[in-house]
């Protein structure tokens, strides 16, 4: 059927043609349009046809970097083949201008393939790492545990309906002299159609000034790290904490969240970020009662939120397998799942640790802690 009447049908501009897609897979080809809506925009035909529909380009919305002092830093890969297989992950180390401390206020992502792109990461290292595993600017496959262990510090994130993100007016995060000098940009390949004609050259434009705000800023990574998902259950529930223990042992003075955003891939529904002080009543930071994977939302707050030590963080993912046959598991791959959410705060160093996570409903920072025990246990035998 040529629902839009554009000459096209809607099987073809979904990437499915021959109408072989069942629910739960992905589409043999690649999507060409929108059915239900005229294309060309601009052709006679279609202007009479789309009176309805306007289109609103996304885009940064940040003042703060059209100062005189605010210069663009950009990261971006070479025009790279993209590998015939349905997840890659590719990594490239670099470092930031070291002459004195700056602080990036914002960033914008710089697309090249957006048939290919799920996600774009790029993790600070700890200012005291001098030797990198891998060279620098150089690509480097780093799918689970092949990356750079100590450069887990998230400061710019994309993803698909994610424009850009201008920082708090009070806060950046701190490059340079005594801030992070090196950084990895992981860049996450979707390619379930295992085309062999894909090239990408992606990469993010972040924005950087030496005039330093009153701040630094860190972001938390909350969320459960280990599940499962039934199929056939339209409303799954995935529940994980940040128990108070955990966050008094990883916090070592209050801290200030200025905005925050939830990330669950194409099987999510809702999701809430939670905290709960001792004494007082359960407060919400960010919740999508529509989380939609293409369009996520993130929550700004003004004045920030403070969280203590001792505090609990609660994190509850919602899921719908009903299209599904077969279990769906967490995982970095986009037919995976995730249940994550990210909060960007400051000070910075009040806290030791990027994350706060459980691991199959269990609090990681005990498990570390039964970790380090066993280890030190059999150094000692």
């Amino acid at each position: 059927m040529d629902s839009d009447g554009d000459g096209f049908s809607n099987g073809a501009e979904l990437g499915d043609p021959k109408c072989v897609w069942i629910p739960g897979s992905e589409p043999d080809g690649t999507p060409t349009g929108h059915p239900g809506i005229c294309e060309p925009l601009r052709d006679s035909k279609c202007l009479s046809i789309n009176k309805w529909y306007t289109c609103e380009k996304r885009d940064l919305e940040c003042d703060a970097i059209n100062s005189p002092d605010v210069q663009e830093f950009e990261i971006k890969l070479p025009k790279t083949k993209v590998p015939v297989r349905a997840t890659t992950f590719t990594c490239t180390n670099f470092a930031f201008p070291s002459d004195k401390d700056y602080h990036i206020i914002a960033d914008r992502s710089s697309i090249d393939n957006h048939n290919v792109m799920h996600h774009i990461i790029i993790y600070g290292c700890p200012n005291e790492v001098e030797n990198l595993i891998h060279p620098l600017n150089t690509q480097y496959d780093c799918l689970g545990e092949m990356g750079e262990q100590e450069c887990v510090e998230q400061i710019s994130m994309w993803t698909i309906g994610k424009p850009g993100l201008c920082l708090y007016e009070k806060a950046g995060f701190k490059i340079g002299a005594t801030g992070y000098k090196y950084a990895t940009m992981q860049v996450h390949w979707n390619n379930p159609g295992l085309k062999d004609s894909y090239e990408d050259s992606s990469g993010m434009i972040l924005y950087y000034t030496p005039l330093l705000r009153q701040y630094n800023l860190g972001s938390l990574l909350t969320g459960e790290k280990r599940f499962s998902i039934p199929p056939g259950n339209s409303s799954y529930v995935v529940n994980s904490e940040c128990t108070p223990v955990c966050s008094a042992k990883i916090m070592n003075s209050p801290i200030y969240v200025v905005s925050g955003f939830n990330h669950m891939h194409k099987l999510g529904r809702a999701m809430t970020l939670s905290q709960r002080s001792p004494g007082l009543e359960e407060r919400i930071l960010t919740h999508d009662s529509h989380y939609s994977f293409g369009n996520p939302v993130v929550h700004a707050f003004d004045p920030p939120i403070e969280i203590k030590p001792g505090d609990e963080l609660r994190t509850k993912c919602t899921f719908d397998s009903s299209r599904k046959s077969t279990v769906t598991y967490q995982g970095d791959g986009a037919l995976d799942e995730m249940c994550n959410s990210f909060v960007i705060y400051y000070p910075k160093e009040s806290l030791w640790i990027s994350e706060c996570m459980s691991y199959q409903g269990l609090p990681m920072c005990s498990l570390r802690d039964l970790a380090a025990f066993i280890d030190k246990r059999l150094n000692e035998e």
